[in-house]
């Protein structure tokens, strides 16, 4: 089949995908589902929402566990006999010297189990590796004056008494989390298994790859699958984990089309730069599902259609309704896949 009606499908999939309202896009390796969510290390809670990502991103960089804590919270963790630590005593206190002499017997005693400077030395292993995540912090405003999430009742009896409404207000908190691998940690959840495909290799889908003269590093550390622009390296969940073989190559054409607009490649201005669900981002996404189905097309392989069709549909509702949009995403994703085979 000639890369000319190769294009031709997969544009009349793609078009007819954009048109149906698409199925929800589940990943086609096993990474142990929600079992591989990311948690509190300590209370075990789910992090939600765009955390999800944030953290999900953060597994490129090799850690094993998806599972997170605070510094406070680490301390615990490591030396749990923090929590009953006398505080430092004042010397204004009548009391000091007996306080500060009970102060020094008790962190004497973490020092002959855990060391030295054992709190110093557990710091020095995470410093500067946090990764911030956030939320939203709710409170409710009356005139200008401001009430807790939890004072919603005295902030209506406040506007009723003054004649003012009461407003929701939003602010964005944020705070640092640590990978409980930093701290060599053992994990709340046992270690994700899966059932291991027979993988064996396509030919022309390696041929592709392989063609490919300036590809980036293709590493298999994590059970995530993206392309970091920053250092230019792509990253797959083990090839034994995935379905099938065909939807592992599929995946990787995916994330090698997103690598072709790295600066010293095609140079997308969408590539490494847009915001997470915005309009340029949605456009990345949709140029490297196209790009991955014309390239699954020329190696031969059969990965789901409905797959890529519910995936497109998840990121590109915005784009439906401007045909220029998937017109140039069609040719941005072309020009990705002669950029790959070396034409």
């Amino acid at each position: 089949m000639s890369r000319v009606d190769v294009y031709q499908q997969v544009n009349d999939i793609v078009i007819k995908g954009l048109k149906e309202k698409g199925l929800e896009w589940f990943k086609p390796w096993n990474g142990g589902g929600e079992m591989n969510a990311p948690i509190n290390r300590v209370t075990g809670k789910r992090y939600k929402g765009i955390n999800t990502f944030i953290l999900g991103a953060e597994m490129g960089r090799g850690y094993e566990f998806n599972e997170w804590f605070t510094w406070k919270q680490a301390k615990q963790v490591l030396f749990p006999e923090l929590k009953d630590a006398p505080k430092k005593p004042l010397k204004s206190s009548k009391d000091y010297e007996n306080e500060l002499r009970e102060y020094n017997k008790f962190y004497a005693g973490l020092s002959l189990k855990y060391g030295d400077d054992f709190v110093t030395k557990a710091w020095e292993k995470v410093e500067g590796r946090h990764t911030i995540i956030v939320f939203w912090k709710l409170s409710y405003r009356v005139g200008k004056k401001f009430f807790k999430s939890e004072e919603l009742a005295d902030a209506q009896a406040f506007a009723d008494a003054n004649g003012l409404k009461v407003e929701k207000s939003f602010s964005v908190q944020h705070y640092k989390v640590y990978n409980i691998g930093l701290l060599d940690v053992e994990p709340r959840r046992p270690k994700v298994e899966f059932e291991e495909i027979d993988f064996q290799p396509i030919e022309e889908a390696e041929r592709l790859v392989k063609g490919y003269k300036t590809c980036p590093d293709i590493q298999h550390k994590s059970q995530s699958a993206f392309y970091n622009p920053s250092l230019d390296f792509v990253n797959m969940p083990k090839k034994e984990s995935f379905k099938d073989v065909d939807t592992y190559y599929h995946t990787l054409f995916h994330e090698l089309v997103h690598s072709t607009g790295h600066k010293s490649r095609l140079n997308r201005s969408e590539v490494g730069t847009s915001a997470f669900g915005s309009k340029d981002y949605s456009k990345e996404e949709l140029v490297a599902e196209i790009g991955a189905m014309y390239l699954s097309g020329l190696s031969q392989i059969s990965p789901s259609v409905d797959q890529s069709k519910a995936y497109i549909n998840g990121w590109v509702k915005k784009l439906t309704e401007h045909k220029k949009e998937a017109l140039f995403a069609m040719t941005q994703a072309s020009k990705a896949v002669d950029y790959i085979v070396g034409e």
